[in-house]
């Protein structure tokens, strides 16, 4: 339970956004969607209109992108990995916490994939890391850099403070803020992981919801060919009226595996229009 216990104690160092940003950047951001989704225009006409990732008729387009660009991580071994999702509104606040070991001679850093259907130029992520290793306190912020292009699918590398040897473990703390990403009705969110490794002893997430419930959570796991196949139906662990919490652990999972938690979110209006009436059936 150690880190569980680091990584839910750290969710609550993320912090909000700056809300000013240059108009370049939104330019940016908006040519290299523009792209991306072209990208994926190509390849579906290439390839026939049914290429993509679909669940339920929901297309999943920004994992399908994601999926196309993917990066396999050779030269670091993956042992745990756990995930915490805040979504407050139309904000979405993530941290992710990656123990493991070093396989090569010498790795100085670890890399992220950060997916949204509704892409945020990385300048405005308040996006920062930890090496809990050489930095328990976790007094020195790491700036992610990013790789290639920005999008949907943004690849980020973190540093290590200090070089990895082989065999050296780490654990690497990464929070990102996503403003303004999330939509109500059915959306979704992934758990990915690209390690070229036969499997991972322990995947963890944990799904919070503030001030809006889900209608329901379903879990999918999608397969190397695409297809997606069904898991469960997650029930939540706490409900209080005001947070709404989810959480998913599997073992032995596979070093390259895409986890999906399917949702209908409803208004946050119509959700306190319908706790009204369930308090004042209560009340009655």
């Amino acid at each position: 339970m150690a880190p569980w216990s680091t990584l839910a104690g750290s969710t609550a160092a993320i912090v909000c956004l700056a809300q000013s940003q240059p108009w370049l950047a939104l330019l940016g951001i908006s040519l290299s969607a523009a792209s991306a989704f072209g990208d994926l225009y190509l390849h579906r006409k290439r390839h026939g209109r049914s290429a993509g990732i679909t669940i339920e008729g929901l297309n999943l387009d920004a994992l399908y992108l994601a999926n196309l660009r993917r990066r396999t991580n050779t030269s670091i071994e993956l042992q745990r990995a756990f995930q915490v999702a805040i979504i407050d509104e139309a904000d979405l606040n993530l941290a992710w916490q990656y123990e493991g070991q070093c396989r090569s001679e010498s790795e100085t850093a670890i890399e992220f994939s950060i997916d949204s259907e509704h892409p945020v130029p990385f300048d405005r992520l308040d996006c920062f890391a930890f090496d809990l290793k050489n930095d328990p306190q976790r007094i020195q912020r790491i700036r992610p850099a990013l790789i290639g292009s920005d999008g949907p699918s943004k690849k980020v590398r973190v540093s290590f403070l200090n070089p990895l040897a082989l065999g050296e473990p780490f654990s690497v703390l990464l929070h990102c803020n996503l403003p303004g990403c999330i939509n109500t009705g059915v959306q979704y969110y992934t758990s990915t992981v690209s390690f070229e490794q036969r499997s991972i002893e322990s995947s963890g997430v944990h799904l919070m919801f503030v001030k809006a419930r889900p209608r329901w959570m379903r879990v999918y796991d999608v397969l190397k060919n695409g297809q997606a196949r069904f898991v469960s139906e997650l029930r939540p662990i706490r409900d209080d009226g005001v947070t709404c919490e989810y959480i998913d652990i599997a073992q032995n999972i596979s070093g390259q595996s895409i986890r999906v938690y399917l949702y209908d979110l409803p208004a946050l209006g119509g959700l306190a229009s319908t706790l009204r009436r369930v308090g004042a059936a209560g009340a009655s």
